[in-house]
This record gives C-alpha cells, structure tokens and sequence, in this order.
C-alpha cells in the first residue's frame, strides 16, 4: 500500500508538473485574480484578503526563492506538490477507510481508481497548474481523515495528535474551509474518548489545534513594520487597519461574505447546481455509487443509535466511522452551495472552486459504496465484481484524457502577456481607475518582477477613496461623497494632461458606486498593438481599459423631438418639481459593454431644486419583480438639476450597466433619490387623488440576448 501511494505521488507530481503555468497568468474558469494576489502577498509579505491565509502566504514565500528566477513558477509549484500529496493522501485515507472489507486487491483497486478520479477532475487538477490555496488545504484534510480514522480504530494517541495539528495547519491555510470540519471531527474524538473512557488525549489534542492560530501572529507583525501592500478588500471594513476590531471582522472573513457565512434560503436552490458539477467531475460511476454511499451513511446512522450497553463499545465504534464521513461531508457542502446568488449567473462556474473539499470528502463516501457493490456483486459473480472494476478504473482514464487538453495550461499565459503589453504601452503617467486587477497588475511588474518603472502608471481605487472618507466622516452620505471626489480626482488628473483609464473591473462591476461613477464620464474603448500570436489569447474583461474622454454634461434643448415616449404610472413628475418628459431609446457603443443599454432621458425643472439628485434605474423582470443592484446615474452629470432654470428643457444621454440578465424579457424603471439617499416619490397624476406616491415610472420594456461573456 505504502509502495502504491508513494507512486500516486510521484507520477502525479510529474503529471502536474508538465501541465504547470508558467506564470500567474493563465486564465482558468477558476484562476479569478486570487493566484496574482498570493504571488504578490508572498513576494513582497504584503496582506491578502479576509479572512487571512498567513501560513500558506509564508510557505509560498520559501517557495519563492527557489532558484528558478520566476516566484510565480515556484508557487505554482507549491500546488502541484500539494496536489499530489492531497491525492497520495486521498488513496491511504481510502485504504484505511475499507480496512474492514479486508486487504484484497479488490479494495486496493478501488481506492486506486477513486482517488485517481478525483485526481484527473477538472476543477482539481487545474487548481494544481495555478498559485492557489486549495490544494494544500486538501492534503491536510486528507492527512487529517486518515490519522483520524487510524486512531479511532484502536490506534495509539500520537494519530490523534497527528489529526489536530494537520488540522491546525489548515488553520493558517484556509480557515473557512477548516472550521467546516471542526465540528464533525470534534463529535468524532468526543463520541471516541467516551468509548475509550479517556479525557487527557482529547486536552492534548485541543491544546495541539489552538496553536493554528500563532501564524496569524504575522499580521500585526507585518503592519507594525510597514508599508506593506495590502489587498484592497482589506480596507472594506469600517475598522482601522491593525485595530483589534479590524482583526477580529478581518478573520471572520465578512468583506466577503457580507458579515454571513451561511445562506439557508439559498441552499434548497442550489443543490441542482452541485448534482451537475459534481456528476461532471467525479464522473457518473462514481458519483452514482457516492449517493450510494450516502444512503448506506444514513442507514449506519441509523443503527449507530440503536448500539447500547458497554458490551456494544466495539460495534459503536465501527459504526460511527461512515456517520462520521457523512457529517463531514455535510459540514463541508451546506456553506459551499449557499455561497452562490442565483442573481448573479456570471458566478455559476467559478463557484466549482469552493465546491473542491465536499466533492474530496464524497470520494470517500463513494469508494465505500464501491467497495459495498463490488462485494455484493462478488458474492454472487466474480465477474461481474470484475467488470464494476473495470468501469472504476477506466473512469480516471477517460478524465485524464477528456481533460488534459484544458489543464495543459504549460503556453497560457493571457491575463500575464496582455497585462504587461498594456502597461507597456499606456502614455507615461497614466491613472487606472481599478477596484482589484490593476492594482496587482501594478504591484507585479513594477516591484516584483521589475519590468515597469515605478512611476510610469498610479492607481486610483474607490475601496481606498471609501476607505479615506469614511475615517474624515461618519456622515450617511458616502456613496455620494465617494462619487464626488473620484470625479474631483478623474478631472484634477485630465486637466494635468495626464490620461485616466478605468478599468474592465470597473465597468462590469455589478454595485452601484461605481455605476455611478460610469454614468458621469464619457468613455471610449482602448486597445493596445499586439503581435500576431498574441491577438489570439483570450482576453479577460477586467484587464479591459477605457479611456475617460469627458465629462458627461446634460444639455437645454429648444422643444421635444418626434416619437418620445412616456413611462407608465403616472404623469412623470416628482415631488421637488422635477418632470420626466418622455425618453427616447439611443444606439450604444457595445465596445465598451455587450449589454449596455442608451436612453435619451428628456427632462424640466417646474421649479429650483438644491444639491444633487441621483437616478436610480431599477429592472423588473416580466413578472415585475426586482433584479439585482439598481443602477445609479448623477441627473444631468456636470449640468446638475440644481442649475436648470425653472421651466427649461433638458436633454441627458444616460448609459445604463445592467446587472447580470440571462436572455429574456425586462422592463427598466427609475427613482429618484437626493444626496441624503431619501427617496424623491412621485406625485399622482390627478391632484384629487390622496395618500398615493409611487417610488418610480415605469419605462418601456426591452429584449436582453446572451451576452457574450457570460459562461453560459
């Protein structure tokens, strides 16, 4: 058995190793900017993103200094080797696992072919060619599986203290994904001393698991001797950087979670979603036969708690083993499928990421109801028993086959080659306005790699404009604030004669502040000059960059045109006096967005307003229920309601940034909120009618296609 792993690794490693990227800069469906991130963290000991992942940035940073003269190439290498071992893992863990159906090479064959699956999975094995943290995190889950179930079954203590400091590890690794396992482990190794009628090794063994937490001791050493890059995310909390406030909502992990780790409303939805990929990456066999393994779990349970009497120790003891794997396997799926918003279609596949602990755990669930089949089949024809065999082992070699085409990411380098061309080739002092992308893009080739000077390109980001107003103010009025000193900003730097370029991850950004940033500047796409061979890279969208060519400014017109139309529910006036008159659908620029929407909005001031007023288009689908985030547009731009003179005519061209819409019909409506963010309602149409206002006016609907950049 020993000999057989040991192999596993070795051709693994040398598998993963061939298909390795060469740099951060394959673009997978999973390779979502995080790698550049870890590359850059590790490199430079910067900060990454909540919830914190210290020990495993400090690991990259020994990988780092491999002599090979390219840190991402090292750290990609740190995935392959973990990935290996995760498998190697995987099959020992298996073995332990069937020990009661003997060590026949029946048992033997099916942990080599369930752990090979798994192995040639799609998700898996292209987590091995990039700088990510997965596949670390699974070979101490693994390794903490296999300790555990040696030690339960009779083994000495030092397995269960091998348990708790693999899973202390995984502290530092990948704490999420660790505390989905801490509560079955802990029912696992309670339910077992009491069996044992033994306290002081689970004492150890706790004291063993709380010393996950001293690699986190990096933090507040890192920032006490700054400066450091830290990711923006990192600036989302309303805590000071380093406070003790900003370390506990920084582990928590909430700048991404929105302060909830768990969904429940969404879970019911999104299993459909888990039952197609997990039936696509572990293959049909053995996904099949890992159901079967979940009702034989249940029914163990079951049995399990009819065990009573001290005589019955032995037999409880087995039996908690597959109740075990099914809770871990719970523990671990339950968090990963309510994560997804079903809003959000664009995040479908990327999700199959955090999917990668549950569908590792069901492998083990599946080789048990393998090995449960093949001995049932083998009782009555040894035949049979050798053709479920065959199909089990013919499975890891169609995966490898129908996926070494995608995780061959050896020549794919996109996002890195059309990164750098654009740095290269942007005029000298620009300004990217970026969220995330650009500003590690930056930080990349200008102080790791050092193939951009310094100074040729700065970075504007909103999180950090947010960051900086919300310590000058507790006021209510950031989102507006924010929109003003960015704009302040994009104009103080074009005035400079200097360009300002906003970024791909801004123009698909799916919130509001920066919609609202898009609706006030004009923009034009910006390409750079590739070569030949590199016009045919796939291009990642948020490395898109369009050039601020103004300032979008509503303009008086003299009368109407032709054909305007009106919206529904009432006349169109507002409160404060101002009229919607009537639109006018407007041909848009899909170079900048495939589903940007154009309307020519026409408008009168029955009387002066004061301040700004903001517009909010919200969408409705057919059976008018809200979608997603409204999109927010300053009224008029630079030529803002409050300078209209009462009466005048006013004519604005809106761009409008839609959420996510798979293909369909939707209709589009619009409010109007003032710089407070209070609503701005509607008067009814007959002024005899009372105790009506409506929150918005009901515009014509609109057909929206596929877009081509959503993963269908």
């Amino acid at each position: 058995m020993r000999t057989v792993a040991i192999w596993i690794f070795i051709v693994l490693l040398l598998v993963y190793l061939y298909c390795l990227a060469p740099n951060w800069g394959a673009m997978t469906l999973f390779n979502t900017w995080d790698g550049l991130e870890y590359v850059i963290t590790s490199c430079l000991l910067g900060i990454d993103h909540p919830p914190g992942h210290p020990f495993y940035l400090l690991l990259c940073k020994l990988f780092s200094l491999l002599p090979t003269n390219d840190p991402a190439w090292n750290i990609n290498f740190l995935s392959a080797f973990s990935g290996a071992a995760a498998v190697m893992v995987l099959f020992i863990a298996i073995v332990e696992l069937l020990r009661p159906f003997g060590k026949g090479t029946g048992s033997i064959l099916t942990s080599l072919a369930v752990s090979l699956t798994f192995a040639f999975s799609y998700v898996f094995w292209s987590h091995c060619e990039i700088p990510e943290v997965h596949t670390l995190q699974l070979a101490l889950t693994g390794a903490c599986v296999w300790a555990l179930l040696k030690w339960h079954r009779g083994g000495r203590d030092a397995w269960l203290y091998a348990a708790a400091l693999f899973l202390a590890v995984g502290i530092g690794v990948n704490i999420l994904a660790d505390l989905a396992l801490l509560i079955p482990v802990a029912i696992l190794v309670i339910f077992s001393l009491r069996l044992k009628r033994r306290l002081a090794p689970g004492v150890i063994a706790v004291a063993i698991l709380c010393t996950g937490f001293i690699p986190y001791i990096y933090y507040p050493l890192r920032i006490a001797h700054g400066p450091f890059y830290s990711h923006p995310m990192n600036y989302l909390g309303p805590y000071e950087m380093g406070t003790a406030a900003w370390y506990r909502w920084y582990i928590m992990g909430k700048a991404w979670t929105g302060g909830q780790m768990f969904f429940l409303n969404r879970v019911a939805g999104n299993i459909p979603l888990y039952l197609r990929f997990g039936f696509r990456d572990l293959g049909p066999p053995l996904f099949i036969l890992s159901l079967f393994g979940i009702l034989l779990s249940l029914r163990e349970s079951v049995g399990l708690f009819r065990v009573v009497g001290p005589e019955d120790r032995a037999s409880a003891g087995e039996r908690a083993v597959l109740p075990f794997l099914l809770l871990l396997f719970a523990f671990s799926l339950l968090p990963e499928i309510s994560i997804h918003d079903p809003s959000n279609p664009r995040a479908v596949n990327y999700l199959q990421n955090f999917f990668l602990p549950s569908l590792y755990l069901l492998s083990l669930l599946g080789a048990w109801g393998a090995m449960s089949l093949y001995g049932a089949i083998r009782s009555k024809a040894k035949e049979g028993a050798m053709v479920l065999l065959a199909v089990l082992l013919a499975v890891p070699v169609y995966q490898c086959f129908a996926n070494a085409g995608s995780c061959d990411l050896r020549g794919q380098e996109c996002a890195y080659t059309l990164s750098l061309r654009t740095l290269e080739q942007i005029p000298r002092g620009s300004v990217i306005v970026s969220k995330l992308v650009y500003g590690m893009v930056v930080e990349s080739f200008t102080k790791v790699e050092h193939r951009i000077p310094a100074g040729d390109v700065s970075l504007l980001d909103p999180e950090v404009v947010a960051r900086r107003l919300a310590k000058e103010s507790q006021a209510k009025d950031l989102f507006d604030r924010k929109n003003k000193a960015l704009l302040h900003d994009v104009q103080r730097i074009v005035g400079e004669g200097r360009s300002v370029f906003l970024a791909g991850d801004i123009v698909d950004e799916d919130k509001s502040p920066e919609k609202l940033l898009l609706s006030d500047l004009e923009l034009e796409r910006w390409n750079e000059k590739l070569s030949p061979s590199e016009l045919r890279l796939v291009y990642p969208r948020e490395l898109y960059l369009y050039r601020v060519t103004g300032v979008r400014a509503a303009t008086p017109v003299e009368s109407l045109p032709a054909g305007l139309q009106k919206g529904s529910a009432n006349d169109g006036k507002f409160a404060n006096g101002v009229e919607l008159l009537g639109f006018l659908p407007a041909a848009p620029d899909r170079r900048i967005r495939e589903d940007i929407l154009s309307l020519d909005l026409f408008w009168k001031g029955s009387r002066r307003v004061g301040g700004d007023l903001y517009i909010g288009v919200i969408f409705l689908d057919g059976a008018m229920r809200r979608i997603g985030e409204a999109c927010w547009h300053t009224l008029g731009g630079s030529f803002g309601a409050a300078s209209w003179k009462e009466g005048e005519l006013i004519r604005e061209k809106v761009n409008i940034f839609p959420p996510p819409l798979p293909p369909g019909r939707y209709f589009m409506a619009l409010g109007i909120v003032d710089e407070k963010g209070r609503e701005v309602k509607y008067l009814p149409p007959d002024s005899s009618i009372t105790g009506r206002a409506f929150d918005y006016v009901l515009l014509a609907p609109f057909e929206m296609g596929a877009m081509p950049y959503t993963e269908q």
